[in-house]
């Protein structure tokens, strides 16, 4: 059976109701259940589905495609700065950290610095 990788980047500077402040670098290798041209169907507990294609749908995060969020003084959210991927095969940890060192350029320049030294080796969940 096929497996994909899951990497997970939280980078909480300020405690909400989910997340308190902290560092978290999770990779987690999922069984695929079945697979057909356009999605893929995950063995977790929540039977996860991803688009192999960023075209074919936009309510299911894609295969290889990144996805960055943030959030400031949210009550739920807390502050900081949260990074999925799914991929079928093993990424380098610095690919990682350049895209999330782009994404907070792109968004907020030069006003903030998020220190991105602990993504040297993922805790395997």
């Amino acid at each position: 059976m096929n497996t994909i990788y899951e990497y997970k980047v939280r980078v909480i500077t300020e405690s909400g109701i989910l997340y308190k402040v902290g560092n978290v670098f999770d990779l987690k290798e999922i069984q695929i259940l079945k697979e057909n041209d356009d999605y893929l169907c995950l063995d977790n507990k929540e039977f996860s589905t991803l688009s192999k294609s960023k075209a074919k749908s936009y309510a299911y995060p894609s295969v290889n495609i990144p996805v960055i969020t943030h959030s400031i003084n949210d009550d739920c959210w807390g502050t900081g700065v949260r990074y999925s991927i799914y991929t079928r095969k093993a990424i380098r940890n610095s690919t990682i950290k350049k895209q999330i060192e782009k994404y907070i350029n792109q968004k907020f320049g030069s006003f903030i610095s998020i220190d991105l030294s602990f993504l040297v080796k993922p805790e395997r969940v």
